[in-house]
């Protein structure tokens, strides 16, 4: 999806800036990473590869103030963040700045695939990535991930000729996004003053917004979603089975409480999230609970492959949205989506995660996969009816209503 559907889906509620939640693992319950890396702290090398075959390492670049930015090709903030970089990097390299784009999170086929395709466009970015390639038997060793402590992409390191870390920088926040070049003004590089100020008091108004986040933490999830609200029936819609033959959302769902998670093949996120909805599926059985994946904006041949490679893997059903992948500016295809249909216009960012009663009426909704979405589930199991298990109990329960905003009395 792209990130300006990231931002105004989730505008309302939250972050100053679109980023791509990451998972450090595959397993079931994601592992609490390495906290990231802060300024002042030296930067760890290590190897990336190029289109060439060639290594590159940071230290390849020890007389540079190096912007190691890191990135994926399904990653919509990422990908819309270029445009912006490809312009600081034009701008300030004759200073000695480098921006070293490093893929991360991701596999080598995608990046050999995306990056000679979409490289003129950012001629100033040096386009690399980590070996250690999603699904590997080394995926945890990436540098992203073991080393800088990345949990979300876009993430840029500003690194000084000193090789410390003169500043981080998660998210992206659009065009105007002051951050880097502030912190590329603390390595010694030349910056308007006014770029210098903006950038402060956008660490301020960020400061501020975190520490009441801290002390009122909001729900994880959310009761509304496109036109849907909290109490509304699903509407039945059809779907392909995984054995190719047509069905409907009622086949699956009748008398039972559905987690409806839309994913799709190319989406590192639900990916990540497939073992805990195994898990879930395989716990919550006699609870009357079914997972059901909803493989959406995709191709009909990778969805096959997918069933074809996982189906001892994922035992919960995952069945294949009809309209498949549209085409690039078919909005007429778009529209007839499943996501679309059920939420009358709104699109959002995969993974996107329903939960829906026994009654078959909406609950809520998450999207993303992170230790976050998983209390956001077990809140909205809860709300549902649905008996948790201790292990699983959330560390704050939200009761039903506590994401919708009071209506403000009318004036007379």
């Amino acid at each position: 999806m792209k990130s300006s559907l990231l931002r105004s889906f989730f505008a309302p509620a939250t972050a100053l800036f679109a980023v791509a939640v990451l998972t450090t693992t595959h397993a079931a319950t994601p592992v609490a990473a390495p906290a990231i890396l802060r300024v002042g702290a030296v930067a760890p090398d290590f190897v990336m590869k190029n289109l060439a075959g060639a290594g590159v390492r940071l230290s390849d670049y020890k007389d540079k103030v190096v912007v190691l930015d890191f990135w994926a090709t399904w990653c919509g903030p990422c990908i819309a963040s270029f445009p912006h970089t490809q312009a600081l990097a034009a701008k300030y390299k004759d200073q000695g700045v480098v921006v070293l784009v490093s893929g991360t999170s991701d596999t080598i086929a995608k990046f050999r695939e995306w990056i000679p395709v979409n490289q003129p466009k950012y001629p100033d970015l040096v386009f690399t990535w980590d070996p250690n390639e999603r699904d590997s038997a080394t995926f945890a060793e990436r540098a992203s991930s073991k080393l800088y402590g990345v949990t979300g992409i876009p993430t840029q390191f500003v690194i000084g000729r000193d090789g410390k870390i003169a500043g981080v920088i998660v998210g992206n926040g659009g065009a105007t996004d002051p951050r880097t070049e502030a912190a590329l003004a603390t390595a010694g590089i030349k910056v308007d003053a006014a770029i210098v100020a903006a950038a402060d008091a956008k660490a301020k108004a960020s400061a501020a917004a975190a520490a009441e986040k801290a002390k009122n933490p909001p729900p994880p999830f959310r009761e509304s979603y496109g036109k849907l609200r909290a109490g509304d029936a699903i509407p039945d819609f059809a779907v392909i089975t995984a054995d190719g033959k047509p069905g409907k959302f009622s086949d699956f769902a009748k008398g039972k409480t559905v987690i409806l998670d839309f994913w799709a093949t190319w989406c590192g996120p639900c990916l990540q999230a497939m073992p805990h909805y195994q898990e879930i599926s395989r716990r919550y059985a006699d609870k009357n609970v079914v997972v059901l994946g909803v493989c959406s904006f995709d191709t009909r041949e990778a969805y096959d492959k997918w069933v074809t490679a996982n189906r001892e893997k994922y035992t919960f059903p995952t069945v294949f949205d009809p309209i498949g992948k549209p085409a690039s500016g078919d909005k007429a295809a778009s529209a007839k989506t499943v996501m679309v249909q059920l939420t009358q216009g709104v699109m959002s960012p995969l993974p996107t995660t329903l939960v829906i009663n026994s009654a078959g009426k909406f609950v809520g909704m998450y999207a993303g996969y992170s230790p976050a979405t998983e209390q956001a589930l077990a809140n909205l199991l809860m709300i549902a009816g649905v008996e948790i298990a201790p292990a699983d109990q959330p560390k704050r329960f939200y009761p039903a209503g506590s994401t919708v905003k009071p209506v403000a009395p009318k004036t007379q």
